[in-house]
């Protein structure tokens, strides 16, 4: 990793990153309480609230994770016509997230995940969404979103949670887009079908995805290996990033041998949001020209900051300085 001074210039072009995320958006809200007692009507505990909040979920956390960062950032996707449409309207604008290809699909619902958190222990969520396609007239405007925006962008994140924003369409189009113009494009995808992504820069799965998209097991280092080959040639990339939990990040490429990032030694609090974390702070340090494994020791730091973290949060530039420093 390199030295304070080089990381600190490492922030500061990152500073002048101009992001594109486009992807599922969702609200990520979190009730807080104790609980001390059964409820007499059911045997379940009763929550005494105390408090709650609300935040950007999904591919407007990891718009939220580049703004943190100090690069500047669009979001695209689309809502719902409901207040939680507009409520993540509100937040992203207090994020000071460039909104404006946030666009209402009128079929659909803004997805909303709510944790409920007793005595620091997440016992429940809550998940409000209908998993459907795009309006195919809400697709043909999110291209005219992305056309204008795309001349001015050093870096596309793509954030697929499976909720029907990410269609194989836009995808392929964008991707082709941005190969024309030599932008790098990083996937984090929930998808079961990985070639709608086919040329992409890098993709970040984590290790249950990468078990369910190959079918493989990961008992020893050489079947890990196996899998990351396969994974490359399903999303055609030109790297694969597999998040690994306490055992750190694995870096697969076609020209080197696979290369193992240990976990930082850290408590872990909650891993809400730390694989947008991943993904975004990789797709920044590529648009920085940092190569992939400084790129990929970034995001490794910045994932151990942010489960040190209750909800989904973020990390900033000191905290991850500090850590790095505190490691060596």
């Amino acid at each position: 990793m390199p030295d304070n001074i080089l990381l600190e210039r490492s922030f500061d072009a990152i500073r002048d990153c101009r992001m594109l995320v486009y992807g599922d958006v969702m609200i990520d809200e979190f009730i807080y309480g104790s609980v001390n007692r059964i409820s007499p009507e059911a045997p379940v505990p009763v929550l005494e609230f105390e408090s709650h909040n609300s935040m950007p979920g999904g591919a407007a956390n990891a718009a939220r994770n580049a703004v943190a960062l100090g690069a500047d950032c669009s979001i695209i996707g689309c809502v719902g016509d409901d207040e939680d449409g507009r409520h993540l309207n509100l937040l992203l604008e207090e994020e000071n997230i460039d909104a404006e290809g946030l666009l209402i699909d009128v079929n659909r619902l803004t997805t909303k995940k709510t944790r409920v958190i007793a005595n620091s222990q997440h016992v429940i969520r809550i998940d409000r969404e209908l998993v459907i396609p795009i309006d195919p007239k809400v697709e043909k405007e999110i291209k005219k979103c992305m056309s204008a925006k795309l001349d001015s962008i050093d870096v596309v994140l793509i954030c697929d949670y499976a909720k029907g924003s990410v269609t194989p369409d836009i995808a392929g189009w964008l991707i082709n887009a941005c190969r024309k113009t030599g932008t790098p494009v990083v996937v984090d995808s929930k998808s079961s079908v990985p070639a709608i992504f086919a040329g992409v820069t890098s993709v970040t799965p984590n290790m249950s995805e990468a078990r369910a998209l190959t079918g493989l097991r990961d008992d020893n280092e050489s079947d890990l290996n196996i899998m990351g080959s396969v994974l490359l040639d399903m999303f055609k990339s030109d790297s694969v990033v597999v998040t690994r939990s306490e055992h750190g990040m694995t870096i697969f490429t076609r020209d080197n041998e696979p290369l193992h990032l240990a976990a930082y030694a850290t408590e872990v609090h909650d891993v809400t949001g730390a694989g947008d974390t991943v993904s975004t702070v990789l797709s920044l340090g590529l648009a920085t020209g940092m190569p992939l494994v400084d790129a990929a020791l970034l995001a490794n730091a910045a994932a151990a900051v942010v489960v040190r973290k209750v909800g989904t949060a973020t990390p900033s530039r000191e905290e991850i300085i500090e850590l790095i420093g505190s490691n060596e």
